[in-house]
C-alpha cells in the first residue's frame, strides 16, 4: 500500500497544467521537447532518365543543435561544415560521390540550440541497379568532429517495361513556401500539420487504366483502414501526390501499403511513418488516442506478484479486477470521473506517441523514457546533448519539485533512449 501512496502523490503532483491538452504537454514553445530528431540520412530511388540508370537521391538534415556555432558579436553566430558523401560497390569501388561546404547562421544564442530548424543537403546520382555503400561523414569544421554512418543499399531497377513503384515520400506543408516539401524524419508532430505522400508509376501502359489499393496499418501489422481509386497513367512516368490525412485516425508508428494493378501486373510499395498528434487536431479538439493501450502499462502500478497474478485471469475476471482496482484508487470517489485513471491513460498514449521504436517494435510505455514519463509526468526541462557530433544522442530530464534528473541515451542510434543513470 505504501508504493501506490508514493506513486498517487507523484501523479497527482506532476499532473498540474499536464492535462489541459489532454495528454500532451503544454505548446510553450517545446513542441519538440522529446527527442525531436536532429539528425536524418534517408535515401530515394525513382526512375532515371537513362532506362538503364536509376536516380539515387540522398537527403541529409541536421538541426542547429547538433553543429557547434562561434560567436561572430552580439547578433551573429556561425557554423561551418564539409558533408563528403562516397558510393561503393560490392568490391569497394569509388562509384560516386560529393562534397559539399555549408556555413550557418544564427541571431542569438537561443537560435544555436534550436531543433526547430532542419538544414538540408539533397544530392542525386544516377546509378546501375546493384548492391552499394553509402559512406557519408560530417566533419564540423570548428571542433573538427566527425559524424559518420555507413549504409547499404540495393538500387532497384526500374525496367520500362515492368510496372514500378518509386521510393514513397512523406510529405508536409513548407510553412516559409506556398507547397510541399519532404518530411525527411517521416515524424508528423503539429495538429495542424497535413500529411501528403508521393511517388511514381513508371512501366504502366497509357491504355488502361490502373487499380491503387492504399492499406495503412499499425507497427503489428494490422490494417487500420483501406481505400482504393483509379488513376490512368496518360504518359510513361506519373507522378501521384495524395493526402493521406482523412484517413488517419489514430497515432503511432503507421506503414503505408500501395499495391497498384493493371492487367494483373502488379507493384508494390511501402513505408513506415510516424504520427504523434492527429491531422487538424487544433481544429476539431480531439484527444489522440491509441487503438488499444492493453495490459502492459498496469506494470507500472502493480508489482510483480500483483499483475502476474492479473495476467493469469480470464477477460471477465481481469475487468471486474480492473473496475474494482481503480475504484479503490479512486482520489474524488463522489464525482463520475476518476481522475486517477484518466491521468495515467493520458501518460501511457503520450507515451506511446512520443517514445515507440518502430525498428525493436517496441512500444512508447515499455521504453526507458515511457516509464519515466507514465510515472513522473512531464519533466519541467529536457535538455538535448547533441552538440557532441561524435557520440549518441543524450536526452536529460530535469525535475524541479522533486530534485531529480534522467539521463538516457541513444545509444544504437535506433531512437530507443535508454537510461543510463539517475539522480
Amino acid at each position: 500500500m505504501h508504493v501506490y501512496v508514493v506513486l498517487l502523490l507523484s501523479f497527482l503532483a506532476t499532473s498540474v497544467g499536464f492535462a489541459n491538452e489532454k495528454g500532451r504537454p503544454p505548446r510553450d514553445g517545446h513542441d519538440e521537447f522529446f527527442g525531436a530528431p536532429s539528425f536524418v540520412f534517408q535515401t530515394y530511388q525513382f526512375p532515371g532518365e537513362n532506362q538503364s540508370k536509376t536516380k539515387l537521391e540522398v537527403k541529409v538534415g541536421l538541426v542547429n543543435d547538433v553543429i557547434q556555432f562561434v560567436k561572430l558579436s552580439e547578433d551573429k553566430y556561425r557554423a561551418s561544415y564539409e558533408l563528403t558523401l562516397d558510393i561503393v560497390d560490392k568490391e569497394k569501388s569509388h562509384i560516386d560521390g560529393a562534397v559539399i561546404n555549408r556555413e550557418i547562421f544564427a541571431g542569438n544564442y537561443q537560435e544555436t540550440n534550436s531543433r526547430h530548424k532542419l538544414n538540408r543537403e539533397s544530392m542525386a546520382f544516377l546509378l546501375t541497379p546493384g548492391d552499394y555503400e553509402l559512406h557519408l561523414d560530417i566533419l564540423d569544421l570548428d571542433t573538427r568532429k566527425h559524424l559518420e554512418r555507413v549504409e547499404k543499399i540495393t538500387v532497384e531497377n526500374y525496367d520500362a517495361k515492368t510496372p514500378n513503384l518509386s521510393s514513397l515520400v512523406f510529405l508536409h506543408p513548407n510553412p516559409d513556401a506556398d507547397g510541399l516539401e519532404q518530411n525527411l524524419a517521416k515524424v508528423y508532430m503539429q495538429g495542424n500539420e497535413d500529411i501528403f505522400v508521393r511517388f511514381v508509376l513508371s512501366g504502366f501502359t497509357s491504355s488502361d487504366s490502373i487499380h491503387m489499393k492504399y492499406t495503412l496499418k499499425d507497427w503489428d501489422n494490422k490494417p487500420i483502414t483501406t481505400w482504393q481509386e483509379e488513376v490512368l497513367a496518360e504518359r510513361g512516368v506519373l507522378v501521384v501526390t495524395r493526402s493521406l490525412s482523412e484517413h488517419i485516425h489514430t497515432t503511432g508508428q503507421l506503414s503505408l501499403n500501395i499495391e497498384c494493378n493493371q492487367n494483373d501486373k502488379k507493384a508494390y510499395g511501402h513505408d513506415e511513418f510516424i504520427v504523434r498528434v492527429l491531422p487538424n487536431l487544433a481544429k476539431n479538439n480531439d484527444a489522440p488516442k491509441l487503438a488499444n493501450i492493453g495490459f502492459g502499462p498496469l506494470k507500472s502500478l502493480m508489482n510483480s506478484g500483483e499483475f502476474k497474478h492479473f495476467m493469469a485471469m480470464d477477460s471477465l475476471h481481469k475487468n471486474e479486477y480492473l473496475d474494482e482496482f481503480w475504484k479503490k484508487r479512486d482520489p474524488s470517489p463522489d464525482t463520475e470521473a476518476n481522475e486517477l485513471k484518466i491521468e495515467f491513460e493520458q501518460r501511457v498514449n503520450f507515451a506511446n506517441e512520443q517514445f515507440s521504436v518502430i525498428s525493436k517494435q517496441k512500444p512508447g510505455w515499455s521504453s526507458d523514457r515511457g516509464k519515466i514519463y507514465i510515472r513522473f509526468g512531464r519533466p519541467d526541462m529536457v535538455r538535448n546533448q547533441t552538440n557532441k557530433i561524435d557520440e549518441p544522442p543524450l536526452e536529460i530530464w530535469f525535475y524541479r519539485n522533486s530534485g531529480s534528473r534522467f539521463v538516457f541515451r541513444d545509444k544504437k542510434g535506433d531512437g530507443d533512449f535508454e537510461l543510463i543513470h539517475r539522480e
